[in-house]
């Protein structure tokens, strides 16, 4: 994972995506009063960074992407049928 063996590439992109979203003001990614495609998307790339357990949570506005997002309905029903 080069997220996990190469810790400038790790900063660079959450770094971005941390300052971005926190430039946008609304906590999603574009900076929309509600989610966009982007936001989604966004789901199933930070399911592979979790299941690397690779830490952002020194990303404020990124980790509170991403529980905001998990939170959002229809990710949430997403999650609640997911099947182990």
């Amino acid at each position: 994972a080069k997220f996990v063996d190469d810790k400038e590439r790790k900063d660079k992109w959450f770094s971005y995506l941390d300052k971005k979203i926190a430039a946008g003001g609304t906590g999603w990614a574009a900076g929309t009063a509600s989610p966009t495609i982007a936001d989604f998307h966004g789901v199933f790339a930070f399911e592979w960074v979790v299941k690397k357990q690779i830490d952002f949570s020194e990303y404020k506005s990124l980790t509170a992407w991403w529980d905001k997002i998990k939170a959002f309905p229809a990710v949430n029903e997403l999650y609640a049928s997911c099947v182990d």
